[in-house]
């Protein structure tokens, strides 16, 4: 969700009957909606509008490619950042004439003249088929890359992750970032459009579990940066991390150790706030940056056992008062009560706006318009 220079919202989204990306658009009258994309499998969108009112996504397929959709008030154009290929992958294998050929439990390929482990699924257990001459496990799967292309892996489609974020400084120039989860390294990516989308690593490591960023830009065009990881198997240690990029290098401090789903936003200063869900104590936590460290203040606590938070989104109004939302989750029926509170300058106020709702974790967000009004 996203509100362009003229005070109208735009919302991207993924249809979950057919994973198109949709494009949702009001005029100041009525909603217009469009599909934008129906080749791919779409797992992820963000959405910026430009200094012109011109939107641009950024969003990523199950195949695990990068990719970018803007228009110039008429059409749209898509076009990919990155696209996941695997390296060819040669293997020397003996040469055969028939199955006696082979060690036992071995087949011949005739079309080749090499022994393998199979050529159709009769050669393999039940429960498993044949692919690329190898049995494996019957289930749905999906091919996952990290974005520099240095190495691949088969996944089952359900463990691939592709968050990714927006942002369109005041030359309007998009910046996109991606975080992408392997199984085996979690890895952080910067993508910047001048005259051609270039990519640079921010961070990557092999202990943590998925990063789930969020991305803000200031009035001084510098990129600010918020993610945690989770340190593998040590639960409840999820690092958060905080940074900026000054055009060619990145500077983080970590503030806390159990930070998940940190939201970010800047006010007039370019100072941070971030609002995250303390996973050791279960505190919703909102901290501020300050000239002397970061404040921080606790909005609410729920029992360990019986609820848990989910952060959604929050917005700053016009004198800098934070304004959220976020969930709190039952750990029995998993449905989230949704709570909206804000912060008027004195006192912090919340209020709860639907209950007993089954939204999915990342689904809930939030803008506010020049008028100040929530949406």
């Amino acid at each position: 969700l996203a509100f362009d220079a003229f005070g109208n919202p735009g919302i991207s989204y993924v249809d979950a009957s057919s994973d198109d990306l949709l494009y949702a658009s009001y005029d100041g009258i009525s909603w217009g909606i469009e599909t934008l994309e129906s080749t791919v499998q779409v797992l992820f969108s963000s959405l910026a509008f430009d200094s012109s009112g011109n939107p641009g996504i950024s969003y990523t397929s199950s195949a695990g490619d990068l990719l970018y959709a803007s228009s110039d008030e008429s059409t749209w154009t898509l076009e990919t950042i990155e696209t996941c290929v695997p390296p060819e992958v040669t293997e020397i294998l003996d040469v055969c004439v028939d199955d006696s050929d082979c060690a036992v439990g071995e087949v011949c390929d005739i079309s080749t003249g090499n022994c393998v482990v199979c050529v159709e699924d009769s050669d393999c257990s039940s429960g498993f088929v044949c692919e690329g001459n190898a049995c494996v496990e019957e289930i749905a799967e999906t091919l996952a890359c990290d974005y520099l292309g240095s190495r691949f892996i088969s996944l089952p489609a359900t463990g691939v992750d592709y968050y990714v974020d927006i942002v369109v400084d005041s030359s309007q120039v998009p910046s996109v970032v991606l975080g992408s989860s392997d199984g085996f390294t979690d890895s952080l990516y910067l993508y910047t459009f001048t005259g051609g989308w270039s990519s640079s690593l921010i961070q990557s490591d092999t202990a943590g579990e998925v990063y789930i960023p969020d991305l803000a830009i200031g009035s001084d065009d510098l990129l600010r940066l918020v993610y945690y990881y989770s340190e593998a198997p040590v639960d409840g240690v999820h690092p958060l991390e905080y940074g900026i990029y000054d055009g060619s290098s990145w500077s983080f401090e970590s503030f806390t150790d159990s930070g998940l789903y940190p939201v970010l936003d800047l006010d007039r200063e370019n100072k941070a706030h971030i609002l995250y869900a303390d996973a050791l104590n279960e505190n919703l936590v909102y901290t501020v940056e300050t000239e002397s460290g970061w404040e921080t203040t606790v909005l609410e606590t729920v029992d360990l056992l019986q609820e848990s938070f989910f952060t959604g989104d929050f917005v700053l109004d016009a004198v800098g008062n934070p304004h959220m939302l976020y969930a709190v989750r039952d750990a029995v029926t998993d449905k989230k009560d949704v709570y909206y509170s804000y912060y008027d300058g004195s006192a912090w106020h919340t209020e709860m706006i639907a209950a007993d709702t089954e939204l999915l974790l990342l689904s809930l967000q939030m803008d506010m318009d020049a008028e100040g009004n929530n949406f």
